[in-house]
């Protein structure tokens, strides 16, 4: 994301984003950065430098087998505070995958931008309609569990971890549907949508256990060998409306005899 920079007002303004919510001692890497804003850029450090110096001093952290997917379109501010989250994990995805949906934003820039520090495939589908974007992702996606998240979406630190945790711990389960929360919390709106969205899934929930009747993308994860052993895909059918393809896709699940599993901790 360093390449976007153009002065050293954007560096600060960017590490300042960083830091927020960024857990100790990763904070000390990032202090060590508002050393190179502070004393490197007045000295005349080209920015191509700075990316390389930046690159030696990254912390480096377990990756895990897994594959993180975003599908876009025209939003690519938001998808950028995405991917910021997405670089705070206490565990890094071993891929993250853009799925731009014929975007014209500079969606492909802001999301190349983030090479340097994370393994970033970006796919372009010209097929408008989240089924065909979601499906691109499974052709994509080259580790076993796959992770979907929305591109207006901030998952905390942990996320990463909890979805490999999950899978360990629930091995016979196809999928896992972790928990959302509505931002901004504490705002009259964003309870009564929150109280909303928990009572939905509270409806789906089988009696007396934690398995699931629904799906929703926004925070789910998949084995990619069960949905290509059962040929499992989104139905295109849905690229018109909105909240489908998603409950579709666990309703070929459940006829297939496989469990979602609810794990409100991830």
């Amino acid at each position: 994301q360093l390449e976007q920079i153009d002065d050293k007002g954007d560096y600060k303004k960017l590490l300042q984003h960083m830091f927020h919510s960024t857990p100790f001692p990763r904070r000390l890497f990032l202090q060590s950065c508002f050393f190179f804003y502070k004393y490197m850029f007045p000295l005349g450090i080209e920015k191509g430098k700075a990316n390389d110096m930046l690159k030696e001093i990254t912390p480096v952290r377990k990756r895990g087998a897994i594959s993180v997917a975003i599908v876009t379109r025209n939003r690519a501010k938001l998808l950028e505070r995405s991917l910021f989250s997405l670089m705070r994990q206490t565990v890094s995805p071993k891929e993250i995958l853009i799925i731009d949906n014929a975007s014209t934003d500079g969606t492909k820039e802001m999301a190349l931008s983030f090479k340097r520090i994370a393994n970033i495939g970006y796919f372009y589908e010209p097929r408008i309609g989240i089924p065909f974007a979601r499906n691109r992702v499974l052709k994509e996606a080259r580790e076993e569990i796959i992770a979907f998240m929305n591109d207006d979406c901030e998952v905390i630190p942990g996320w990463v971890e909890e979805i490999i945790k999950a899978h360990k711990r629930y091995p016979h389960s196809a999928a896992i549907q972790g928990s959302c929360s509505i931002l901004p919390e504490g705002e009259l709106l964003s309870q009564v949508v929150q109280e909303d969205y928990d009572r939905w899934i509270r409806q789906h929930l089988d009696h007396g256990s934690n398995n699931l009747r629904i799906a929703d993308l926004a925070n789910f994860s998949v084995k990619k060998s069960i949905i290509q052993k059962h040929n499992i895909f989104f139905d295109t059918r849905f690229q018109k409306y909105y909240y489908c393809e998603d409950v579709d896709f666990a309703n070929q699940l459940f006829e297939k005899n496989q469990v979602i599993t609810y794990c409100p901790e991830v």
